[in-house]
């Protein structure tokens, strides 16, 4: 695999840092799409818990990717890249489902406001 495939995979991870930063900062949470205007949330505690989340998984990801670059030059076995592709993956999946039940973590009722 060539190196810059696996920087490629950085990219990624400055997304996710930078939106995380933006949620974290503006407190706009109505762009997950778990997000349910139909309830009410505490938009304070949300964005700050996907602030922290989104944090962690890039730097997770690009330390991941990063171990991987020196893994691909250093080790010429193209079934250990594999393996360290398979983690990368579920590192993704463990983000984006965790990020997905975070809305219901901060449900504190029903909004009740009749549409006009």
């Amino acid at each position: 695999m060539s190196p810059f495939l696996i920087l490629i995979f950085l990219v990624p991870s400055a997304i996710i840092f930078f939106l995380g930063r933006y949620i974290g900062n503006t407190q706009y949470v109505e762009v997950l799409k778990s997000y349910d205007d139909k309830k009410l949330y505490d938009k304070k505690g949300l964005s700050e818990y996907v602030r922290k989340l989104m944090y962690f998984t890039s730097i997770g990801t690009a330390v991941f990717c990063i171990v991987l670059l020196i893994a691909a030059l250093v080790l010429k076995n193209s079934n250990a890249i594999s393996i360290f592709l398979i983690v990368y993956g579920i590192l993704t999946v463990n983000y984006m489902i965790r990020l997905r039940l975070s809305c219901k973590k901060f449900e504190t009722g029903e909004n009740n406001e009749k549409s006009r």
